[in-house]
């Protein structure tokens, strides 16, 4: 890929576009009341600033939680852009605010959706049980709440934080590093058993027959204080290639794997890219929506890997 050393991308997406808990969550107070801003964000926060520091507000699906304008390293996955296999570390740069849901959807979320058509593979369901739906109900159900899918790089930036790098040379020599963020996971770079079992959720570590209720579970957050995207279930992203929809974060039932084979499972690179819906059954995965203007800027390096 020839690819100038500033390009801009504007994605405008119209189709929408530690131990188990068994028990229900008790709720959670895991923000304090801060007047102004918060430490990892210079505007005013409408809400209250999580124990990471960044805005977060309690909406109508669930807390969700502002990634504010900056740059952010990630693999920009030009395969869900343009169709070409190619993956290149670069600098996204927020210019808006985007709001990520902190935790995953619940299925109480979707019976709260008076827009949502009724699922009877839904019946029966507890409330606080993650929400899993196909990739074209996923679109529509954020689309019904007024919110959308995010984008593979969207993802990333939710699960790393900001990067105090300006040079997307930078974010390449910093793959196997934590100069500019760029880490591989979001609790950093610690590729051991211990350090997957510790803040990925998943059947390796626990004997479970399913995904745990819905939050809190603070132990499971990334740097910005969003939770479970290393574990719990697999969830939609809006990116494409040859017509297949992505799937980024790690699932609980990764039972007689070993955990070599968990790390992109739960890595924050390696979106995965598969016929999810081949009828007549069509795979049904996590759903996580944010809300804000799908534009951003996408820095790249002057050449390939």
């Amino acid at each position: 890929m020839n690819a100038p050393a500033a390009v801009a991308v504007a994605a405008v997406f119209v189709a929408c576009t530690g131990s188990a808990r068994k028990e229900k969550a008790a709720p959670h107070r895991d923000a304090v009341p801060v007047p102004g801003a918060c430490s990892h964000d210079v505007e005013t926060c409408p809400g209250t600033c999580n124990v990471a520091g960044y805005c977060e507000v309690d909406g109508e699906f669930g807390p969700e939680v502002r990634l504010p304008p900056a740059r952010y390293a990630v693999d920009f996955e030009e395969r869900a852009h343009l169709g070409i296999m190619n993956k290149d570390p670069a600098l996204l740069v927020l210019a808006e605010p985007l709001w990520v849901s902190k935790r995953e959807s619940s299925v109480g979320d979707y019976r709260r959706c008076k827009a949502c058509a009724p699922k009877a593979f839904l019946d029966g369901q507890a409330d606080d049980a993650p929400l899993e739906l196909s990739f074209v109900d996923a679109q529509a159900f954020c689309k019904a709440t007024g919110r959308r899918l995010a984008t593979p790089e969207e993802w990333q930036a939710a699960a790393r934080g900001p990067s105090p790098c300006t040079d997307p040379l930078e974010v390449r020599d910093d793959r196997h590093g934590t100069t500019c963020n760029f880490r591989r996971y979001p609790w950093g770079d610690d590729q051991t058993p211990a350090a997957l079992c510790k803040y990925g959720y998943n059947s390796v570590c626990e004997e479970r027959t399913g995904p745990h209720p819905i939050g809190p579970h603070p132990d499971y957050a990334s740097p910005t204080g969003v939770e479970d995207l290393s574990g719990n279930v697999e969830e939609w992203v809006d990116g494409f290639y040859e017509g297949r929809p992505g799937v980024k974060g790690g699932g609980w039932g990764l039972l007689g794997r070993e955990p070599s084979e968990l790390w992109l499972d739960l890595g924050i690179p390696g979106t995965e890219y598969d016929d999810y819906q081949n009828i007549p059954n069509p795979i049904r995965l996590g759903v996580r929506c944010v809300r804000g203007n799908p534009k951003f800027e996408l820095k790249l390096r002057p050449a390939p890997i």
